[in-house]
């Protein structure tokens, strides 16, 4: 199916990312997960995306973190604006992703889990582009892997800052 055409609108991160780790918390509760990113950054940046592209993108990638992880690992969303864009990421502690896997992650119906169909990072990646972000898997100190997405800020004159995509 083909992703509905965005309609790009403002989406504050400080709402965003809170409804969606409680969303996600009882399943990483239930895996001995740590799941954190919105009470521990005050001033979350607003983005300007399709809200059900934006939620759709950082549900699957806060939910493929938590699956990579296992008990007493932590999983940590957070944002940062760069300049007319801002950056969001999500973190984990988890068994990282091998170098040998790395050039494949996007590839619709590449998976190295048991389950799964393949298609969660590639939609990621659709979607992103879809409105004018990109993602990749950034390089990261210490175990575990980390996803990074590069959106539009929403600017202060009420609308999408000026720059194409990433």
């Amino acid at each position: 199916a083909r992703p509905a055409v965005p309609e790009p609108a403002r989406n504050d991160l400080g709402e965003v990312v809170p409804e969606l780790i409680e969303w996600i918390a009882p399943e990483a509760q239930g895996r001995g997960v740590e799941l954190s990113g919105a009470a521990d950054q005050p001033g979350w940046p607003r983005v300007a995306a399709d809200p059900n592209h934006l939620r759709q993108i950082l549900r699957n990638l806060i939910c493929n973190a938590v699956e990579a992880c296992s008990a007493g690992n932590r999983v940590r969303v957070g944002a940062r604006p760069d300049g007319e864009r801002v950056r969001v990421w999500v973190e984990d502690d988890g068994p990282g992703v091998p170098d040998e896997v790395r050039p494949r992650l996007f590839e619709p119906f590449f998976t190295t889990k048991p389950t799964g169909a393949g298609l969660g990072l590639p939609i990621v990646r659709r979607l992103a582009h879809l409105n004018g972000a990109a993602v990749e898997l950034a390089p990261h100190s210490g175990p575990g892997a980390r996803f990074e997405v590069l959106f539009r800020a929403w600017g202060d004159d009420g609308g999408p800052a000026a720059g194409g995509a990433a």
